[in-house]
């Protein structure tokens, strides 16, 4: 059995993805729920995890950048953790911390050395959050705005209009900053 913190190289054909992309949301997510579907792959390797993110698009804000690129900031988005259990994130030196911000991720080699993902507390409390769900407002940031030639910034409320908890910033730059709060 392999450990887990083991890296496994395994391959899945496009049309093999987009098949099972479908079949979890077919059969769970149309209906509200979150699908799992694991043991896929060329050596059985990879799962897949599919649900609804509900994220205000208006409270990701794009601004200027560099030349987009065809794939964003992919590769640094990966080294985003991405549990799914429920820990306490909030600004350093808080009692009851269990994931302190800010916390910088940036891939040092080329081609992506210029991306950057921040995570960074609004204000002085603390938010449970998943670290899934923290990689999928990246990858929304990545999405919307690194992909298009621009740096991003996604801006969490505790509801629309409400007050604000984090920001999950990507740059496609040389330099980028470690606290957006």
């Amino acid at each position: 059995m392999d450990k887990p913190d083991m890296v496994i190289r395994d391959g899945l054909r496009q049309i093999d993805l987009f098949n099972a992309i479908q079949s979890i949301m077919d059969d769970c997510v149309a209906k509200g729920g979150i699908g799992d579907l694991s043991g896929i792959g060329r050596q059985g390797g990879l799962a897949i995890r599919v649900g609804k993110h509900d994220m205000d698009l208006a409270n990701v804000e794009c601004f200027d950048g560099r030349a987009p690129k065809e794939q964003g900031c992919v590769n640094t988005l990966t080294l985003l953790p991405c549990t799914v259990e429920k820990l306490r994130f909030g600004r350093r030196g808080l009692p009851l911390v269990e994931v302190p911000l800010p916390q910088g991720f940036r891939e040092r080699n080329p081609p992506n050395s210029g991306c950057s993902v921040v995570i960074a507390p609004k204000e002085k409390w603390l938010f449970l959050k998943q670290w899934a769900s923290l990689f999928l407002d990246a990858s929304t940031v990545n999405a919307m705005c690194v992909r298009r030639g621009l740096n991003g910034v996604y801006h969490a409320k505790t509801s629309p209009g409400g007050r604000a908890l984090y920001d999950v910033g990507v740059w496609n730059e040389k330099q980028s900053p470690t606290d957006t709060a």
